[in-house]
């Protein structure tokens, strides 16, 4: 079953998935600014998909237990901790 609207490959049987060059998951509770730099990273890469919300051993926890407003910060990371370089061209 897909859980994602926007990328039919994210099954709960992915998301089990050892970790890889395109993939990585966090757990809610890290510091979110810290995940900045996993973004940029796949960003400057060919891509890839960071599950947060994920535990190391694939246990989904979500975000419930640490609130809304993590959750809400979580949705911002791009627009909150990363800015684009000016390109002079």
């Amino acid at each position: 079953m897909t859980l994602s609207k926007i990328n039919k490959k994210i099954t709960l049987e992915y998301l089990k998935e050892p970790e890889n060059l395109y993939y990585d998951r966090k757990s809610a509770k890290i510091d979110l600014k810290s995940i900045a730099n996993e973004v940029m990273a796949f960003a400057n890469a060919q891509g890839g998909i960071l599950a947060i919300g994920i535990k190391d051993n694939g246990e989904i926890e979500g975000f419930n237990k640490y609130g809304i407003n993590k959750l809400n910060e979580a949705q911002k990371i791009v627009s909150s901790y990363l800015k684009p370089a000016n390109l002079q061209l």
